[in-house]
């Protein structure tokens, strides 16, 4: 019986844990928001290189471009032994 309550409290207390993370991560907030609008290279490179984009009405767009923005500003990629193309130092 004692290992019963045992297995109930873990069971619980993972619940719990799993159910905060994923309410963290929805309600997420960025420490960084864009000071000045979206780069237009930026906007001709999705033009060019992403089909996803394209197919957007403008409005969603206008969203994508503002969650890229602020992603970027946000996030640190660091490449591990890899190479650069032409088109990784013009978003740079």
């Amino acid at each position: 019986m004692n290992n019963f309550v045992i297995y109930i409290f873990i069971g619980a207390a993972i619940a719990v844990l799993v159910g905060y993370s994923r309410l963290k991560t929805k309600n997420q907030t960025y420490k960084r928001e864009p000071k000045r609008d979206f780069p237009k290279e930026w906007r001709r490179l999705l033009r060019e290189h992403i089909e996803f984009y394209n197919k957007l009405n403008n409005a969603k767009k206008t969203e994508f471009e503002k969650r890229v923005h602020v992603f970027l500003l946000n996030v640190q990629i660091v490449g591990v032994d890899t190479g650069s193309a032409t088109l990784d130092w013009t978003v740079s």
